[in-house]
């Protein structure tokens, strides 16, 4: 949620925001992305607690959003691609469910564990 909401900051009333979802046998990735203005320098101090590129915010979001996800095992990380800032999350293929949705199903549709 956050990383939904910090995209919406960014983008702004005129801008997009995005999130996608791939699988495959090394996992999953998770990337929510946001067309704003983007960010300068290296992108892992954005996870450091207390750095902040918003006027009133507390630096603690990312700090937050790194913490948890690193609980779980998976990694985040962030980078400038196409005029859009990414945050992309790696799952380990061990905590992706393959579920088929229909009988005959093709393509099966994964969730997190």
């Amino acid at each position: 949620m956050n990383l939904v909401a910090n995209g919406l900051h960014a983008a702004g009333p005129e801008g997009s925001v995005g999130v996608a979802w791939s699988h495959g046998g090394s996992g999953a990735e998770l990337v929510v992305w946001d067309s704003g203005p983007g960010f300068e320098g290296d992108a892992a101090r954005l996870f450091a607690p207390w750095y902040t590129t918003k006027p009133k915010g507390t630096g603690l979001g990312l700090a937050i959003t790194h913490r948890l996800v690193r609980s779980h095992g998976w990694s985040i990380t962030a980078q400038r691609r196409d005029n859009r800032t990414m945050f992309l999350i790696a799952i380990r293929a061990e905590d992706v469910i393959l579920r088929r949705e229909h009988d005959g199903d093709r393509n099966p549709s994964a969730e997190v564990a």
